[in-house]
């Protein structure tokens, strides 16, 4: 999936090695849960909370306040 625009506030819960493009959607706060081999592209200017696990990538294009984060079992999350 490939968003553009922005918003306020986002939240996204990503499973089953599904792909989701937010670099062109810009919001304050984000709140991502990925698992199960998803990618994401997140453009938070403001929070970002992560929940990362089996394999999912989470990837940031903007510079977020980092707040909780929680990534394991080969996870990861890193700018883009």
């Amino acid at each position: 999936m490939k968003f553009s625009g922005k918003g306020k506030t986002l939240s996204v819960d990503a499973c089953g090695i599904s792909t989701v493009y937010l670099n062109d959607y810009h919001v304050e706060d984000a709140s991502i849960k990925a698992s199960c081999a998803s990618s994401l592209v997140v453009n938070a200017g403001g929070g970002l909370d992560v929940d990362a696990a089996q394999n999912a990538q989470v990837y940031f294009v903007s510079k977020p306040a980092v707040g909780d984060l929680n990534v394991h079992e080969n996870a990861s999350t890193q700018p883009k």
